[in-house]
């Protein structure tokens, strides 16, 4: 074998390693890896367009709790009820683990279905907060390093006084 072939074996071994380097550590910037995190928001069957989703860690010893515990990623699903999650950017998903999820459905007292919730003054949650609080919400999200498909979050309505 030459030297020259030798170097350059080197050489492509060495961008190899700093390649998985960089990637593993979050491309440089100090900001933990995300996954693709996608789903769906159906109240009573329907689609929910506008509610609010928002990533929990699930517990203090989840992965996620001790490397991202002031990360709260989040979405708002759109009018056919689905959303993709955020972290650092809209729709750039989440951090590997274990999370609660919360959902929150703002709307205008006596205001259309699916409405623009920014545009009422008396918002309602819809759903009564029974999912607004991560210590008693039900829904769980695993999230791997490939990301997660979250099966449709089939939610019930809270009765809104008129």
């Amino acid at each position: 074998m030459s030297a020259g072939f030798c170097k350059r074996r080197f050489g492509t071994w060495l961008l190899v390693a700093w390649s998985t380097i960089f990637l593993a550590t979050g491309c440089g910037d100090g900001r933990v890896a995300t996954a693709p995190v996608s789903g769906q928001v159906l109240v009573d069957g329907q689609p929910a367009g506008g509610a609010v989703i928002v990533l929990h860690p699930a517990d203090d010893a989840s992965s996620v709790a001790t490397g991202a515990e002031r990360l709260r990623p989040m979405g708002r699903s759109d009018e056919a009820g689905n959303f993709v999650i955020g972290t650092w950017e809209s729709s750039d998903g989440a951090p590997a683990g274990r999370w609660k999820a919360t959902v929150e459905w703002y709307v205008a007292e006596n205001a259309e279905p699916n409405a623009d919730p920014e545009s009422a003054e008396a918002e309602v949650d819809r759903l009564g907060g029974v999912y607004a609080n991560p210590a008693t919400s039900p829904l769980v999200v695993e999230v791997s390093s490939g990301g997660a498909v979250i099966p449709p979050f089939d939610l019930k309505s809270a009765k809104v006084k008129p």
